[in-house]
């Protein structure tokens, strides 16, 4: 059986995604906001515990000061990036639509799932990299120093198409959990930054200690009979942080090395090698997806909903016709899809978005409504300010007549 999708969820597992996000002081806004939408306790709760993150991060600039403060702050940030988004990302992957129909204009997962767990190895890989980079930036042994850049290199490559993959999903970040969405975006340039780092400090400890190899055989050239002159080479001296490009080629290839181990392994355990494409493409609605995208079920939204109520109250005009099958049609249905209809006609790409974002709002509380008419009642005079705010945004913005809009709706 499928897994539900996170809007149709239990109460019990809602509450605990919201509380896991908000303890962690992620997006408290849009946590708050939801929350307080399903159980308000967690909405204050959440907003509670990221001010106390805050507070309790600002206490640490007098003890560590500044340096050490942005040091702390920095490695928190990667321990929000790497491992709880990651794992708060598959736990809403996995309770995403998958591509299989029957949904009210879904909203698909974008791995596959258990799919994504196939990443998995390599994010590890990414991930351990950079917090041993972050704990160790001095020098190391030349195969570890190879292996760091290496993993973090790989681990760039999956974020970038990760984020490819994503871009679809960015408006709905500022109405869902957003910041699994929006992490790769982050992530790559944090990875980058910290190769960068790395590199320049080696490069920079390769031009010191051939400063110092220098001077030491320029005090070798010195007449015997006097005193060797001092080495006068301090590394602070040394200005310039080239990029070790040795070091840079040698974890570009440890790369390719990484991502070939992780196929080898994947063929082992799973008998798969391209466990880590089919996340990707076994999906539907992506950029690197090739499943086709199922037609949708026949589902009711508010306006439809509010049709149905108490005829002397919603005032049906009509019968009319959507996929297929026969709906009730009144004056706030028709001037609702007839602003629809503008915003596609005028401006597609905010069209397009404003249907993504209410499907992903309005269809799960469609679907929570039961069909009871003192609901659909209820409804129809909660839509009224929309319906008054679409007819202005007709009488304003359509070119021709708004009324020759709103009758020819659903003929």
């Amino acid at each position: 059986m499928s897994p539900k999708p996170f809007a149709e969820s239990s109460p019990l597992v809602r509450a605990l995604t919201y509380l896991f996000a908000g303890f962690v002081g992620l997006a408290p806004l849009p946590v708050a906001f939801l929350a307080l939408s399903n159980v308000p306790l967690l909405g204050v709760g959440a907003l509670v515990a990221t001010v106390s993150l805050c507070g309790g991060l600002l206490t640490l600039v007098p003890r560590l000061g500044a340096r050490g403060t942005r040091h702390v702050v920095y490695v928190l940030f990667g321990v929000a990036l790497l491992v709880v988004l990651p794992l708060l990302g598959i736990a809403v992957d996995a309770a995403a639509d998958p591509c299989d129909g029957g949904r009210c204009d879904p909203n698909f997962r974008p791995l596959s799932f258990p799919g994504v767990l196939g990443l998995v190895p390599v994010h590890a890989a990414c991930a351990l990299a950079f917090f041993v980079s972050v704990r160790r930036p001095g020098a190391t042994r030349p195969v570890v120093e190879a292996a760091l850049v290496g993993a973090m290199l790989a681990g760039v490559v999956l974020h970038v198409l990760l984020g490819v993959q994503f871009v679809p999903a960015v408006p709905l970040a500022f109405f869902v959990i957003p910041l699994p969405i929006l992490t790769p975006y982050v992530t790559v340039p944090l990875l980058l930054r910290e190769v960068v780092v790395r590199l320049r400090a080696r490069g920079h400890d390769a031009l010191v200690a051939k400063a110092e190899a220098t001077a030491r055989e320029a005090s070798l050239k010195e007449p015997t009979y006097r005193e060797p002159a001092p080495l006068e080479v301090v590394p602070e001296t040394v200005v310039a942080r080239p990029v070790h490009v040795p070091l840079a080629l040698r974890g570009l290839g440890v790369a390719q090395l990484v991502v070939g181990a992780h196929a080898i392994v994947s063929a082992l355990v799973l008998s798969r090698a391209d466990a880590a494409v089919v996340a990707f493409v076994e999906t539907c609605g992506y950029p690197l997806s090739r499943l086709p995208v199922p037609p949708p079920a026949d589902c009711h939204y508010l306006c439809t909903i509010a049709a149905q109520g108490s005829p002397g109250l919603v005032r049906p005009l009509r019968l009319g016709t959507r996929r297929g099958r026969t709906i009730v049609v009144n004056r706030q249905l028709a001037v609702a899809n007839a602003f629809e209809d503008l915003l596609h006609e005028r401006w597609p790409r905010f069209g397009r978005w404003a249907r993504k974002t209410y499907d992903a709002l309005a269809v799960p509380i469609c679907g929570a409504l039961s069909r009871r008419r003192w609901l659909e009642n209820a409804l129809y005079l909660a839509m009224k300010p929309a319906e008054v705010a679409f007819e202005l945004v007709l009488l304003l913005g359509d070119p021709g007549d708004p009324e020759s809009r709103i009758e020819r709706m659903y003929k």
